[in-house]
């Protein structure tokens, strides 16, 4: 019975720690969408999402304007809200829309890039690209979470770790249909210098899986 009290006590200074302690509105910001909540509040639009493709270059580029930059450019004046981030995906995208779509100054044109890497195993079951806390905040976001964000984190009841590194590793990769191995055979350090069937198995995790839901 001690013990329970004391573990009792010590949880309330945890919450007590996590909750009164933090202040109010730290846990929930990000970056991306506290930039999405500027563009909203001006009135954009239109929102551009990507991700690393928006910045990346070959050294062979003329060109290495940003693509963002570019459609600004071609749009001739018309603001748009941009949202880059590395590894984004379809996931995130659609937390993003779906909290624009509950804002009173919704835009009125979303773009989102078809990124056939970013539905590949390599990159879909990536452990450490899902996102979930940022997304939890985009589904969540009000006063009362924002007070308890960090509990809700800190103890597991919203769960920002869904994937774990052996089952990303453990994932099956698929040569369209048929299962030549799991993500552990196509990656490591091995594959930091090049050779031609190391880019063949590359080019096979990043994109000869066959897609579903189209």
């Amino acid at each position: 019975m001690i013990a329970l009290v004391k573990k009792s006590i010590l949880l309330l200074i945890v919450i007590f720690i996590l909750v009164v302690a933090t202040p109010e509105f730290m846990p929930v910001i990000f970056k991306e969408k506290s930039n999405l909540d500027t563009y909203l509040a001006k009135g954009i639009k239109i929102l551009y999402f990507n991700d690393s493709v928006d910045y990346s270059t070959s050294s062979n580029d003329t060109d290495t304007r940003r693509i963002s930059t570019i459609l600004q450019e071609k749009l001739d004046g018309v603001p748009i809200g941009v949202i880059v981030h590395g590894a984004y995906n379809t996931d995130i995208y659609d937390s993003f829309v779906k909290y624009a779509a509950g804002n009173k100054n919704k835009p009125e044109v979303i773009i989102i890039p078809v990124n056939l890497r970013s539905m590949s195993p390599q990159w879909d079951m990536r452990f450490n690209w899902q996102f979930e806390k940022q997304k939890a905040i985009l589904k969540y976001d009000s006063f009362i979470f924002r007070k308890f964000t960090q509990a809700l984190f800190a103890f597991s009841i919203i769960n920002i770790n869904t994937v774990s590194e052996r089952q990303y590793l453990d994932t099956p990769v698929y040569y369209l249909s048929q299962r030549v191995g799991t993500v552990r055979d196509y990656v490591g350090k091995s594959y930091e210098t090049f050779s031609d069937e190391k880019m063949k198995k590359k080019i096979i995790l990043h994109y000869m899986f066959r897609a579903s839901g189209f």
